[in-house]
């Protein structure tokens, strides 16, 4: 019970400083095309991190750009919270920006449930900004 107080309280007092768009009411009065471009000019630096959309800018900055206004969002934890867990369905990658989090990866057939972290070795392994996250469940069904 107290564990659960204390990351109330923590959670309470921890304010994301970061402006979030949803929070800036006069954005809702610029043109559609100038939200278009500000959402890239915040979302391309972020996902051209990952090799094949930074190939698919030298082809098209188009489809991009697209990809900004229809399939990004901003998502803030606070410490311990998951992102996701084993057997939770992912339906998006997902890029770390700043901060910590803590990958632990669970090889399903081993019987104990033997766990594996990104780098093959028993545990866990934490990352950072630049690392991107569930890439997989682009193109598969992840758990």
């Amino acid at each position: 019970t107290q564990r659960i107080w204390m990351k109330l309280q923590a959670g309470a007092l921890y304010q994301d400083k970061r402006v979030k768009e949803a929070e800036v009411e006069l954005l809702r009065y610029i043109p559609h095309n100038l939200q278009e471009e500000l959402r890239a000019e915040v979302f391309l630096p972020v996902i051209t991190q990952h090799p094949l959309i930074l190939n698919l800018a030298t082809i098209g900055l188009k489809t991009l750009i697209a990809v900004c206004n229809q399939a990004m969002s901003h998502q803030t934890l606070l410490a311990e919270q998951e992102l996701f867990r084993r057997g939770q369905d992912s339906k998006s990658m997902t890029f770390a920006v700043s901060g910590s989090m803590v990958y632990t990866m669970v090889n399903p057939h081993s019987p104990d449930g033997m766990r594996k972290s990104l780098v093959g070795m028993l545990g866990t392994v934490k990352v950072g900004p630049g690392t991107i996250l569930a890439e997989a469940s682009l193109w598969t069904k992840w758990q």
